[in-house]
C-alpha cells in the first residue's frame, strides 16, 4: 500500500513537470506568433473598429478570469496535496494496524485459520503451523482445507482418512453453527477445535492444545478426591469456620463425635447452632451456658489454644484450635478417652512399681516424676528429685552428658549407660529401659533403671579371665585351633574356625584373618579336608580325647608337616558338642633329627664292625658288655649273642674274668 502511494506521487510529479514545460512552450510559441503577426496591433485595431461593442472591457474580463482561474487551480492543488497526505497517513495507519494484527495473530496461544466461502485459506498464523509441524511454504493463502488435512497426514500430525475427516468438517460448517470437537494427535496431545461461521460464507477455526490443561484438571480432581479421602479417613474430627462463625466444611468423624446430622453439617451452619445441638445430644460438658459462652469467646479472640473437654457421657475430647489469617479457624476434635484411661493406668503402675522409674523432660532434662522405688534406691526425696536434672545423678559428669541423653534412640532395651550416684555418694552401675512418651503435653521420656552392679562386677571378672586365657593361648608354643560346633549339624563339615593362636598361624603359613570364620574345606584342599573332617567327627562323638599320631598335615603355605594332634569336644549343658579344641604337636623337625641320628648310628656301627682291631664296650657300673665287633668275636672265640648283656664272669672263668675286669 505504501509503495503504491509513492508510485502515484512520483507519477504526479512527472505530470506536473510535463505540464509546466508544455505551458512554457505554448507561451513561447504565442510570443513568437504575436511578434511575428503583430497580434497585439491587430487586436487593438479590431477593438477600435468595433468599439461600439465594448470589446476592450471583455479583454479585461478575460485577463481577470485567467488570473482567478490560476488562483482556483492553485487552491485545487493544495486540496490535492492535503488529500494525498491524508491518504498516506491512512495507509500508514492501516499498515501499522495490519502489522499489529499480524503480530497478535502469530502470537496467539491457539492456532488460527480463516477460510473463504470457497473453502480456501485466507489467514493462517504461525502457531497452527508449529502445532502440526507443517511447512510455511505449503501453508499459503489459496490452499484448500482438504489440502491442509492431507499435508498434516504427510507430516504425521494426523491419523485417519483425510477425505472422511474433511467431509465431517464440511458438514459441520454448512450447518452455519459454531462447533467444538477434541481430537487426539499421534503424539498423544489433545487439541480442541472451535469453528465459527462468518457472514460472507467463510469460517474461522481455532486449534488449542489443551493437553496441559487437561492434565492439570485431572491432577486437581485427583487431589480433590485425595483430600476428601484424607478428611473422611482422619482419626480426628475436623471442622473449618469462617470469620462470621459459619461452618465451611467438616468431615464425617466430626459429625460422628457429636451426633450431627446432614442438616447440621451443611456449609453455613452457625457455631452456636452446632453447640446447642451438642448440648441437646449430651455431647457437651455439664455447664451448658458457660460452655457456649466460653467457646464463642475462645474463637472470637482468634488465638491458638488446646483443651481437653470431659463430656457428660464420660468421653474426653481433645480440641486443637488454630486461627486463620482471614479471621476464620480450623479445629481438630479427637476422642482421647482411651488415652486418658491409659494415662491413669500408667500413673497407677508407675507409682507402685517396684522397679525405680522416672520421667524427665527431653528438652530441659529435668525430672517430671519419680516413683517410690527410685526415691528408695537413690536416697533423694521426691522434692529433691524434681529440683534436679538427669545429669545430676550421672557419676561421670562429662561435658557431653546432655547431648548423650538427647541422642538416645526412641526405645532403649537394657542399654548400659554407666554409673549413677546415690545421695550418699555411692555409685551403682545402671542399665536403662526407656521409651518416648507425651507426659502432660510435654515431650518426655519414661525410664526404668536396673541396678546391675553385681552383674557388671561379674562381667568384669569374666572379661579379665578371658583376656588372661587369650594371652595364655596366644603364647602357647603349640598350635591351637577351636571350631564352632554349635551352629553345625551332626556333621563337622559345617564347622567354622572360631579361634587360632599365633603358633597355628606359623605352622599354617597364613594369617588368622584367612582362617577365622572359614570351614575346613575353605582352608585345606578337598582331599585333606575330608580326612580332617572324619577325625573331627570321631572326636565330636567321643567322650574322651582323640589322639592322632604321625599325621601328615598339608598346610596352605608351609608344606606338609608331620604332627601329633589331640582333639577334644567341649560340650554344653545339654551334652552336645559346642566347640572342638585341637592341639597340635609339630614333630617334623624332631623326626628329621631322629632320622639323622639313626643314620649316624648305622654309620658308626658299620665303621666299628669293620675295624680290624677288636673293640669291646662295657658299662661303667656293672661291666656288662654292650658292644663287640667282628674282630672281637674272632679274637675271643665267642659270638656277640653270647657276650652282649653279660659280665666277664658270665663268659670267662673267674681268673680270666678278673683279668678282663681289671
Amino acid at each position: 500500500m505504501v509503495h503504491r502511494s509513492r508510485k502515484v506521487l512520483f507519477s504526479l510529479r512527472r505530470r506536473s513537470v510535463r505540464d509546466a514545460v508544455t505551458i512554457a512552450g505554448l507561451c513561447l510559441v504565442t510570443y513568437i506568433a504575436a511578434a511575428t503577426f503583430d497580434v497585439f496591433g491587430q487586436t487593438y485595431e479590431f477593438i477600435k473598429r468595433y468599439e461600439a461593442y465594448e470589446l476592450d472591457e471583455a479583454i479585461v474580463v478575460a485577463i481577470v478570469f485567467g488570473f482567478l482561474m490560476a488562483i482556483y487551480a492553485l487552491r485545487r492543488v493544495q486540496d490535492l496535496k492535503r488529500e494525498i497526505f491524508k491518504r498516506r497517513d491512512a495507509e500508514r495507519k492501516s499498515a501499522n494496524h495490519a502489522v499489529r494484527l499480524t503480530t497478535a495473530v502469530n502470537n496467539m496461544t491457539q492456532g488460527l485459520l480463516m477460510f473463504d466461502s470457497a473453502d480456501r485459506l485466507v489467514v493462517c498464523n504461525e502457531r497452527y503451523i508449529q502445532m502440526y509441524g507443517l511447512s510455511p511454504e505449503m501453508v499459503k493463502p489459496g490452499v484448500t482445507r482438504l489440502q491442509l488435512i492431507k499435508q498434516r497426514k504427510e507430516c504425521g500430525s494426523f491419523e485417519g482418512d483425510p477425505d472422511q475427516y474433511y467431509a465431517t468438517l464440511h458438514n459441520d460448517t454448512t450447518m452455519g453453527q459454531t462447533t467444538r470437537r477434541s481430537i487426539e494427535t499421534p503424539d498423544g496431545r489433545t487439541i480442541q477445535i472451535v469453528t465459527r461461521p462468518m457472514a460472507d460464507g467463510g469460517w474461522v477455526t481455532t486449534h488449542e492444545d489443551t493437553t496441559d490443561k487437561l492434565r492439570v484438571k485431572d491432577l486437581i480432581e485427583k487431589q480433590a478426591l485425595q483430600l476428601d479421602a484424607a478428611l473422611e479417613n482422619m482419626s480426628q474430627g475436623l471442622c473449618m469456620f469462617d470469620a462470621t462463625q459459619h461452618l465451611i466444611v467438616c468431615n464425617k468423624r466430626y459429625a460422628d463425635l457429636y451426633g450431627l446430622n446432614k442438616q447440621q453439617t451443611r456449609p453455613g451452619t452457625t457455631l452456636r447452632a452446632i453447640l446447642q445441638h451438642r448440648i441437646a445430644m449430651g455431647s457437651a460438658p455439664d455447664d451448658h451456658e458457660s460452655y457456649i459462652k466460653d467457646r464463642l469467646n475462645e474463637v472470637s479472640i482468634n488465638k491458638p489454644y488446646q483443651i481437653i473437654n470431659r463430656l457428660r457421657d464420660g468421653r474426653y475430647i481433645s480440641v486443637v484450635h488454630r486461627p486463620m489469617a482471614d479471621g476464620g479457624w480450623v479445629a481438630t476434635h479427637e476422642d482421647v478417652t482411651e488415652a486418658k484411661r491409659r494415662e491413669e493406668s500408667f500413673r497407677l503402675l508407675f507409682k507402685a512399681n517396684p522397679v525405680p522409674m522416672w520421667v524427665f523432660d527431653r528438652e530441659t532434662l529435668r525430672f517430671l516424676a519419680v516413683n517410690d522405688a527410685a526415691v528408695a534406691q537413690y536416697g533423694y526425696s521426691r522434692e529433691q528429685f524434681l529440683a534436679m536434672t538427669v545429669p545430676d545423678i550421672r557419676a561421670a559428669q562429662a561435658d557431653d552428658s546432655e547431648s548423650f541423653l538427647r541422642a538416645r534412640p526412641d526405645v532403649q532395651n537394657g542399654e548400659y549407660v554407666g554409673q549413677h550416684q546415690r545421695s550418699d555418694g555411692t555409685k551403682i552401675h545402671a542399665a536403662v529401659y526407656s521409651r518416648l512418651l507425651n507426659y502432660e503435653n510435654r515431650d518426655a521420656r519414661l525410664v526404668a533403671i536396673h541396678d546391675i552392679t553385681d552383674r557388671k562386677l561379674a562381667e568384669d571378672d569374666l572379661h579379665r579371665t578371658k583376656m588372661f586365657l587369650n594371652t595364655v593361648i596366644e603364647n602357647v608354643p603349640l598350635p591351637i585351633s577351636v571350631k564352632d560346633f554349635a551352629n553345625a549339624a551332626e556333621d563337622a563339615r559345617d564347622c567354622r574356625f572360631a579361634l587360632v593362636n599365633r603358633a597355628y598361624e606359623e605352622i599354617m603359613g597364613v594369617s588368622r584373618d584367612r582362617i577365622i570364620g572359614k570351614t575346613t574345606h575353605e582352608v585345606y584342599t578337598k582331599e585333606h579336608a575330608d580326612v580332617l573332617i572324619s577325625l573331627d567327627n570321631k572326636a565330636s562323638h567321643s567322650d574322651q580325647a582323640l589322639l592322632v599320631f604321625d599325621h601328615s598335615l598339608v598346610t596352605p603355605n608351609n608344606g606338609t608337616r608331620l604332627i601329633m594332634a589331640k582333639k577334644v569336644a567341649i560340650r554344653g549343658s545339654a551334652g552336645k558338642p559346642e566347640y572342638l579344641l585341637t592341639v597340635i604337636d609339630d614333630m617334623t623337625d624332631r623326626k628329621l633329627a631322629e632320622g639323622d641320628l639313626r643314620r649316624t648310628k648305622m654309620f658308626l656301627d658299620a665303621v666299628i664292625e669293620n675295624v680290624p682291631m677288636p673293640i669291646l664296650v662295657k658299662t661303667a657300673n656293672d661291666s656288662r658288655f654292650t658292644l663287640i665287633n667282628k674282630a672281637g668275636e674272632e679274637l675271643f672265640g665267642f659270638s656277640r649273642d653270647l657276650v652282649i648283656g653279660r659280665t666277664p664272669h658270665d663268659v670267662y672263668d673267674e681268673k680270666r674274668a678278673d683279668f678282663v675286669v681289671a
